[in-house]
């Protein structure tokens, strides 16, 4: 992800040093940018797209760097009666205090240097979307949008790096990282919602906002229905316009789920119809068939993408440069691999469903809050849970709050790094009022997509006229058929696991859309890469002296399946980059 990434400190040496450390820019389509003073020095280097939102500003009393999409700025301008989103900023944080980055819509961080109270404010958005990672000096602060940013500028300090054994066990059993953990010792995240206060020496990590499931919507559940598709309308709106206001196309995701078919769909009956959809899966699966069936049903022109010779998994070494083995790679890697190909100069940020069917469900399958937090589901791999069981872990009111900040904003939005090399990319799932109203619902009408199926059913039947791939079948199916299927479906993927046969859907047959060890079984370059891979670099684990993790890696890639394996190379990806940083 462009954006951002500086040091403070007193120290004016250490401010040289980092200011003399240019990166290596070769796209024209990023905008770059340097201030320095005494204490302190930034860099930007951001994507062309949303220009205007972007802000690079210093005066006598200010200095204001930011980054990302803010969707409601024309409003923010209007409200506070500025012309510049620069003042606007200024005077939000004047008339409201450090909490001012709450009326933020969008995909957005920002950094505030007053100059006055020498106070620095350091925001990351409601979702954590656009990432600050920071590490603590003893005499200041290294900052920036990406981690192999704080890794060249530490290298130039002269700061030893090391892997975090530690945290690469999560990479090693969830595939992403928990709260503010990255992969890299010394080198933090700033958790969504939160923002970093550096004053008179003293480097303070505030909340400004943070979301909470409490049951407090008490409507009927026809009513909760209106104000949740009201909202939802809106939030799409609010997108959808941000484009129109810069003059750019519509470009959205669309695969056989629910979520980016409903973004479409109310996109589409809102009056925005020159939509350009891709999707990407194996050919041939429910994801190329059923987005296609829709994109043609609603007249979107379609572009697809197949994954059937899996080249986007050989690039490892880009992607953990982009998001720095925070989760595994191949997430970020075939999103990647999709968009570059698209010439998105005419097209605006890039609408996706993301947690659409976390935010109207809930990641919970029973009616019931646990404080507990069930670290075994949504796992990866079991070899080393018992490992993570007793690491500190952030406090959340409930294992959905977990589960949302960390499997969704942790990992499922971290794809969204791949989009942010181009453009900006956002979800209305994720606009933070339809998500907050979503939240307040009771947990028994949401969970297991009661209040989803009921949504699409009443307000946008024809969506539901297409088989939703996770179920193999339609939403209007009966009950009975729709567990009855899937009951079938399991029962025999069971059978012919146990003989080593592939399986009706999933990683080991081509009925997928990442069928990895059907991958592995039949592509040679893809299986020889991952072992090649593999053995050039599991001894970089021995020059870090990381005796522990790398036999837990020799176990789990010599025992492992394909996706195993792959988690594996997300940790030898990262330590290959500690050596070659510079």
């Amino acid at each position: 992800m462009p954006g951002f990434y500086g040091v403070i400190s007193n120290d004016n040496e250490k401010v040289s040093k980092v200011s003399a450390l240019k990166p290596v820019v070769n796209n024209d389509k990023l905008i770059t940018g340097e201030l320095n003073g005494d204490s302190f020095y930034i860099y930007r280097y951001v994507n062309k797209k949303f220009l205007e939102d972007k802000v690079f500003f210093e005066n006598e009393n200010y200095l204001i760097v930011t980054d990302g999409v803010l969707l409601n700025s024309s409003f923010l301008k209007k409200k506070y009666n500025q012309t510049f989103l620069y003042k606007t900023l200024i005077v939000m944080y004047e008339r409201n205090g450090e909490d001012f980055f709450n009326e933020i819509r969008g995909s957005y961080s920002c950094l505030i240097y007053d100059k006055r109270k020498e106070k620095w404010l350091f925001y990351t958005d409601h979702i954590g979307d656009k990432k600050i990672y920071y590490m603590i000096l003893d005499d200041g602060l290294l900052f920036g949008s990406r981690i192999i940013d704080i890794m060249r500028m530490a290298k130039k300090e002269e700061i030893n790096l090391s892997l975090d054994s530690e945290s690469c066990v999560f990479i090693l059993t969830l595939g992403y990282m928990v709260d503010d953990r990255t992969t890299i010792k010394g080198i933090k995240r700033l958790i969504p919602g939160h923002y970093l206060r550096v004053e008179k020496g003293k480097i303070e990590v505030k909340k400004y906002h943070e979301f909470n499931n409490n049951p407090i919507n008490q409507n009927s559940e026809d009513e909760i229905i209106e104000e949740l598709d009201s909202l939802f309308r809106e939030a799409v709106k609010l997108q959808f316009e941000k484009d129109k206001e810069y003059g750019y196309k519509h470009i959205a995701s669309l695969s056989g789920g629910l979520d980016s078919r409903m973004v479409n769909y109310v996109a589409h009956e809102l009056g925005y119809k020159d939509i350009l959809n891709y999707t990407f899966s194996q050919s041939n699966y429910l994801d190329e068939k059923i987005a296609k069936d829709i994109a043609v049903t609603l007249g979107h022109e379609f572009i697809f993408k197949t994954l059937d010779d899996a080249r986007f998994l050989l690039d490892i070494d880009q992607v953990i440069k982009i998001n720095g083995g925070t989760s595994i790679y191949y997430g970020i890697a075939h999103s990647k691999n999709n968009i570059e190909l698209l010439n998105l100069d005419n097209y605006g940020m890039i609408h996706t469903g993301q947690l659409g069917g976390v935010i109207v469900s809930s990641f919970l399958k029973r009616p019931v809050y646990e404080k507990r937090f069930d670290l075994t589901s949504y796992v990866y791999s079991v070899m080393y849970i018992e490992k993570i069981k007793n690491l500190n872990i952030r406090q959340y009111p409930n294992d959905e709050l977990f589960k949302m900040y960390n499997r969704g904003f942790n990992f499922a939005l971290n794809g969204n790094l791949a989009f942010q090399e181009y453009t900006e990319s956002m979800s209305p799932f994720c606009n933070v009022d339809f998500m907050q109203y979503c939240l307040n619902i009771p947990l028994h009408l949401r969970i297991n997509h009661q209040l989803y199926y009921k949504w699409i059913m009443r307000k946008y039947p024809k969506a539901a006229d297409f088989i939703y791939e996770s179920i193999k079948t339609k939403i209007t199916s009966p009950k009975i058929y729709i567990k009855s299927k899937n009951f079938v479906i399991r029962a025999i993927n069971k059978f012919l696991n146990t003989f080593g046969l592939p399986t009706l859907y999933g990683y080991n047959t081509k009925n997928g859309m990442n069928p990895f060890d059907y991958w592995y079984r039949t592509n040679n370059n893809l299986r020889n890469f991952i072992n090649q891979y593999y053995i050039y670099n599991i001894d970089l684990l021995d020059d870090l002296y990381e005796k522990d993790l790398k036999e837990m890696c020799e176990n789990l890639f010599d025992k492992g399946i394909t996706v195993e394996k792959i988690q594996v190379l997300t940790i030898l990806g990262v330590a290959k980059l500690l050596f070659e940083v510079s």
